[in-house]
């Protein structure tokens, strides 16, 4: 079964009767929620979402994830979010099925530019890496979520170690659309070759004139036109472990009905 997963940033507001019409007619599987750590086992709103999701079928996983966490102090962080992860699962009779780790460490203006980039890089493969470690010794599936253009501006041998060193699966944030085929042949080989899971995900959100721009958001195409993509990827790799996933859920639902 291909993977097909949501992301959602914000628990409030959630309708579960559009949730519910949105996973089945687009055969969702999986559902990325984000809570901060310190509400992980204290959000009622969280703990009734998994448990709804759980109803119909759908895994839901942690989603979480700031720049800092690549930096000092922040695998201590992330080791938190696992050790809270493990105790909702000890706790709860429906489990968070694994953590989506979305740490965008080139986002921290102050640490990261064209001098230190090197540097930075080589202290976020070091948190990925030793937290993924600590995940599979507490038996918590860990995703890492990474751009497109890693390999490009890293080089091919740093987005293999991504690969194979930080994560059981990884996404990729597929965001410029034009070429969305083009930019996932190495993640395809390294998934190949490393037998790891690999997700193409899709901008949704509209333009806000900065990071989001025409040029990686199909929020002005559509919800029909981000499909038709998807399934031009997924038709040109035919690969079992290749998946989708769309970024994100308000957006979503705003462009499904309208679709």
């Amino acid at each position: 079964m291909i993977e097909c997963g949501i992301y959602s940033w914000n628990l409030e507001n959630i309708n579960y009767d559009e949730l519910k019409t949105v996973v089945n007619e687009l055969e969702i599987n999986s559902f990325y929620q984000y809570v901060s750590s310190s509400k992980i086992n204290e959000s009622e709103e969280f703990k009734t979402l998994v448990n709804y999701l759980k109803t119909i079928n759908i895994n839901t996983y942690l989603l979480c994830g700031a720049p800092s966490y690549a930096y000092d102090g922040g695998m201590d962080k992330m080791k938190t979010i696992i050790d809270e992860v493990v105790k909702y699962n000890t706790e709860n009779i429906n489990k968070i099925s694994g953590v989506v780790f979305d740490v965008e460490f080139y986002l921290d203006d102050k640490r990261y530019n064209d001098i230190t980039k090197e540097e930075c890089f080589k202290q976020y493969l070091e948190n990925m890496s030793k937290t993924y470690e600590y995940s599979k010794q507490n038996g918590i599936q860990f995703i890492t979520v990474i751009p497109y253009w890693i390999d490009t501006v890293f080089g091919y041998e740093e987005l293999e170690t991504i690969v194979s060193k930080t994560c059981d699966s990884f996404e990729v944030m597929n965001y410029y659309k034009s070429k969305q085929i083009e930019h996932m042949e190495n993640e395809i080989n390294l998934s190949k070759k490393h037998n790891k899971s690999v997700i193409t995900i899709s901008e949704l959100q509209k333009e806000d004139g900065k990071s989001i721009t025409e040029s990686i958001t199909f929020y002005n195409d559509g919800l029909y036109k981000c499909i038709e993509n998807i399934e031009n990827i997924l038709e040109y790799y035919n690969y079992d472990k290749l998946g989708y996933a769309y970024h994100e859920y308000n957006s979503l639902i705003k462009l499904f009905f309208e679709y």
